[in-house]
């Protein structure tokens, strides 16, 4: 399912002890970004704990991390291969490098239903990244879009979690968000210590091998005891958490 650790302007990004235990959860390659005042620095591919922390720790020697908007990706496939180019953060409008200086990223957390990518070697996130962001991102800034356009992402985004980084620490939120009292934000719960997954076909009776209520395949990835599809709530509470629709954050 992945996760995405998103650190504001401001916010003293989490514990390395919280970091590990994210990529302990999402073990399928790890990136981040970081805001510059002019564009936005990313680096991802990170197969073993050992090279992110590696790169993590260089690039807070560099940088006053809080300081400046910051975002952690920890990947669990699902569409696409795990390989370093499928990790996040995709860059919108640029080749999708390893290591790069752009001037949007985007990270995600979940899985789209609305549009599939032809085949299942390429990230669903990728794909999403070149058909929907990257030509929105052409004709107006992607961080703070019209209200129009933030209601047509939500809508497009199934339910996910997205993360639009930009310049100057301009940030667009998607989904349903967790944070923490240093003010972090959290796509799901898989940074706490012994935090269990499963698949919902685990609870719900499967029909051609999707689940029978929310039509996810056994590899939908949500987080024990929640399931976000809402045809799902008269069986498991939603979590209570704060909702952040198109969660503009200016520059």
């Amino acid at each position: 399912m992945c996760i995405i650790v998103y650190s504001p302007a401001g916010v003293t990004p989490p514990e390395m002890s919280t970091i590990r235990e994210c990529f302990y959860a999402n073990s399928d390659g790890a990136g981040f970004a970081i805001s510059n005042k002019e564009d936005v620095y990313y680096s991802k591919g990170f197969m073993t704990l050992a090279t992110f922390e590696e790169a993590y720790n260089d690039l807070a020697k560099e940088n006053d991390l809080t300081k400046r908007a910051f975002a952690l990706h920890f990947r669990i496939a699902t569409h696409g291969k795990v390989t370093a180019a499928n990790c996040h953060p995709f860059p919108l409008n640029a080749p999708n490098k390893t290591e790069g200086i752009v001037d949007e990223v985007f990270f995600h957390n979940g899985m789209f239903n609305t549009i599939e990518p032809s085949t299942r070697n390429v990230s669903d996130t990728k794909h999403f990244a070149d058909t929907v962001l990257s030509p929105i991102a052409d004709v107006c800034d992607i961080t703070a879009p019209p209200v129009s356009v933030a209601r047509m992402i939500e809508e497009l985004s199934d339910g996910c979690r997205l993360l639009i980084l930009g310049a100057n620490d301009a940030a667009a939120m998607y989904g349903t968000w967790y944070n923490d009292e240093k003010g972090n934000y959290f796509s799901n719960q898989s940074y706490q210590t012994n935090y269990s997954y499963y698949a919902p076909t685990t609870l719900w009776e499967l029909k051609d091998d999707k689940c029978k209520s929310c039509l996810y395949a056994d590899d939908c990835a949500m987080f024990s005891p929640y399931c976000l599809t809402p045809t799902l709530e008269q069986y498991v509470p939603k979590p209570k958490a704060g909702y952040s629709f198109g969660g503009l954050r200016g520059k």
